[in-house]
């Protein structure tokens, strides 16, 4: 196993790689990241962030938090195998949401509750975040404040119009909306177990179909 300070070469290099400054990948990480942060984690000051911070930080470089640790050494060559068959194989695994919240606290408790049950869960503050994270990350679920400073009825869409497929959009909001909501809506405070089922509900057709079974055609249901 490589030493933990090559998890910030790997995320020093690939943030070259991508032409980003320690304050653009700050930026895209979340609201509450500096760039003294990321010079910390890149210098190896930080051995090991939660796993949620890890998801933010994987998704900021475009890559999964298994593609991640494999460029940092962490996994012997069959341990870089197993997690590449497992993240090509599995259905749901690091999904990205995108959240938008501008208050620190829902936000933080939304991401952390998807990063916690394996989803990677990409934050936001404001509209500008929003729309730089939806074309980032690209992500199948976007969770998104009805108070949202900037959002307008109507604007978010014609910002996901070139997104093929457009992810779906799911509000939330304290009381019942002020303006007209076609999609799913959640009442804040978010209930966890509602807003996992409502994910994994919307989730579940968006996976592939196994239609196989052992390399022979599944049996019909009568």
């Amino acid at each position: 196993m490589a030493e933990s300070r090559s998890l910030g070469e790997a995320i020093r290099l690939r943030r070259l790689e991508l032409g980003m400054s320690q304050e653009d990948l700050a930026e895209k990480i979340g609201p509450d990241v500096r760039q003294s942060d990321v010079s910390r984690l890149e210098r190896g000051k930080i051995l090991f962030p939660r796993l949620e911070r890890l998801n933010q930080i994987a998704m900021a470089l475009g890559m999964s938090v298994g593609s991640l640790l494999i460029e940092a050494g962490w996994f012997t060559d069959e341990e870089t195998r197993q997690v590449s068959s497992i993240e090509e194989l599995v259905p749901g695994t690091a999904v990205p949401i995108v959240v938008a919240d501008d208050e620190p606290i829902s936000l933080e408790a939304i991401a952390s509750l998807l990063g916690d049950n394996g989803y990677a869960a990409i934050s936001a503050y404001d509209l500008p975040s929003l729309i730089e994270a939806i074309n980032t990350a690209t992500p199948e679920i976007v969770i998104v404040d009805v108070a949202l400073p900037g959002l307008r009825n109507g604007n978010l869409d014609e910002h996901m119009l070139h997104l093929d497929p457009a992810p779906i959009v799911v509000f939330m909001g304290s009381g019942l909306p002020e303006i007209e909501v076609d999609e799913p809506y959640l009442e804040k405070p978010i209930d966890s177990r509602q807003l996992l089922a409502l994910i994994d509900s919307i989730e579940r057709p968006l996976r592939p179909v196994n239609t196989s079974c052992n390399g022979h055609d599944a049996p019909s249901k009568s």
